[in-house]
């Protein structure tokens, strides 16, 4: 397929290529070199992301296990189009939502909620040595093939739209491997706005409607104490997180993991671990650092 007379056309390798691209640019590099230890990563476009919140950084950094963490959102409904966290076989993992069985995405628990209802909104904390150990020797993250019309031109340059077949990668396949992981449940309002359609749902304007009508919650003290964490278990193969709701924060959250203890916030003067937030653009390709968190 040519992109141009005299130019193959050529597909981005999906937003799991961004991990190639921090390890070929030097940025983890760079991230060694000036004491970085993590990375918080988003990839949708969603203007009420809360990048680097300390609360979800900070329980990332108390399980020194865990590679790779994610924060998710309660499905709206069993038809919403996104992919939910469960667990397999002890770890995490990620199922886009046309891979999950009918039987699988209607099924209720107890009280009537959604049994998998940890919907992925693409917001983690990944762990600097982590990402080195995924692209040491190349990417070892799986391809996933994908059937799409392709916009390109034909050999006289006069633009057609052919079927054609991408493989890509996503980030969201590096979960299985970190050997632990913390889930962190927000409320929807508060931090997911995702802008996807030009009207309606999702759109720009439903978008500015709920970030008018959001209130900036509170966030914890310095110093404040919460309530000891269930460790949540050996788990089995196809079983839904299990997502623990933490009390004493004015902002609802609830957190997964298989840690226990009694975590804290830093009192103030307490060196934090530096966090380099880096704006990643997924297939773009493209990655910045913002100012280290000191």
């Amino acid at each position: 397929m040519l992109e141009s007379k005299s130019r193959l056309f050529r597909n981005p390798s999906g937003h799991g290529g961004t991990l190639t691209a921090l390890a070929a640019s030097g940025f983890l590099a760079r991230c060694r070199a000036e004491g970085v230890e993590h990375l918080f990563y988003w990839q949708v476009d969603n203007p009420l992301v809360r990048i680097g919140e300390p609360l979800f950084l900070g329980f990332h950094d108390l399980h020194g296990a865990s590679g790779m963490s994610s924060k998710v959102v309660a499905k709206r409904g069993p038809e919403e189009k996104v992919g939910i966290l469960a667990a397999c076989d002890g770890r995490n993992i990620c199922v886009e939502y046309s891979d999950l069985p009918g039987e699988l995405r209607d099924a209720r628990d107890e009280r009537g909620d959604l049994l998998y209802r940890a919907g992925n909104i693409a917001i983690h904390a990944l762990r600097v040595g982590f990402v080195e150990s995924l692209t040491k020797g190349g990417l070892r993250l799986p391809w996933h093939r994908a059937e799409k019309k392709i916009r390109c031109v034909d050999e006289s340059g006069a633009p057609i739209e052919v079927p054609g077949i991408k493989f890509e990668t996503f980030i969201f396949d590096a979960l299985p491997m970190s050997e632990d992981t913390v889930t962190l449940e927000v409320l929807r309002d508060d931090e997911f706005a995702p802008v996807k359609n030009a009207s309606g749902e999702d759109s720009p304007r439903s978008r500015a409607m709920r970030s008018a009508a959001t209130t900036p919650a509170g966030s914890p003290r310095p110093g404040s104490r919460f309530p000891t964490i269930a460790a949540a278990g050996p788990r089995r193969r196809g079983e839904p997180i299990v997502c623990f709701r933490l009390r004493g924060v004015r902002r609802e959250a609830r957190l997964d993991s298989q840690g226990s203890g009694e975590p804290s916030l830093p009192a103030p003067g307490e060196a934090m671990t530096r966090v380099a937030v880096a704006v990643l653009m997924g297939a773009l390709g493209r990655a910045r650092c913002l100012d280290p968190i000191g």
